[in-house]
């Protein structure tokens, strides 16, 4: 289990996560509510059987 700061990288956040774990990861999740952020959290997932649980809704646009 990792807590991982985007802002510590210069690549998205969801490459550097893949190549942290060589697959993706198996669960992520994401409680902000931002479009952008639900985005990378399904993107890292693991493309077989990762899981990711979103919390919240996206402001109206």
């Amino acid at each position: 289990t990792d807590c991982v700061n985007p802002k510590d990288f210069k690549k998205p956040i969801h490459e550097v996560l893949i190549e942290m774990t060589g697959h993706g990861v198996d669960y992520s999740f994401e409680v902000i509510g931002r479009t952008e952020t639900m985005t990378a959290a399904l993107a890292c997932c693991q493309y077989n059987y990762g899981v990711s649980v979103i919390v919240g809704v996206p402001p109206a646009a």
